[in-house]
């Protein structure tokens, strides 16, 4: 990604499972890969390397332990989904579950360099979906996250919905 001239590198979950379990993303990864990988990349490249940490592995005290170790590891930046299943990445946490992680990332990431970013997998083809994708990525700025990313905004209307609710910096990504 470096020597194409990037500035920055994202490292997904599937390209971990796939390099380290040979098999798609299913939940595979567990965070001793996953830091084990973050770290040989950010040692060997001098752009910032942005580290898809899925659901941080389990609840909030994990989401902690996660988001310290991938900014010690040399992680710029974390993206924390609210899939409530990594086997089924659709279905999303309840809100305040989403908001508890968000939290715990916020104040494991303090003292760090590392930014946060908070992901939503509500579908935005889904009036209500987009909706509670929208406010729950709202209230995760309003706690501290540094960016918002919604997966599958694939229109400007999208894009314009999205931003009218989700204050500061945002990510749109067609998946």
């Amino acid at each position: 990604v470096e020597m194409c001239g990037f500035p920055v590198s994202l490292l997904s979950g599937g390209e971990v499972s796939i390099a380290m379990n040979g098999c798609i993303d299913d939940g595979f990864t567990n965070l001793t890969d996953l830091e084990w990988v973050v770290a040989r990349v950010a040692q060997t490249s001098s752009i910032p390397l942005i580290c898809d940490i899925e659901d941080g592995f389990g609840g909030p005290l994990a989401v902690y332990r996660s988001a310290r170790r991938l900014a010690i590891a040399g992680a710029a930046a974390i993206q924390l989904e609210d899939a409530g299943d990594m086997e089924d990445s659709t279905k999303i946490l309840r809100r305040d579950k989403y908001l508890a992680k968000i939290r715990a990332a916020i104040e494991a990431l303090k003292g760090t360099e590392c930014m946060l970013i908070a992901r939503t997998n509500a579908d935005p083809s889904i009036p209500e979906e987009m909706k509670e994708g929208c406010e729950r990525l709202k209230e995760a700025m309003d706690l501290g996250a540094d960016l918002a990313m919604m997966v599958k905004v694939s229109t400007y209307e999208k894009a314009v919905e999205m931003n009218k609710i989700v204050t500061g910096p945002k990510v749109f990504a067609d998946v």
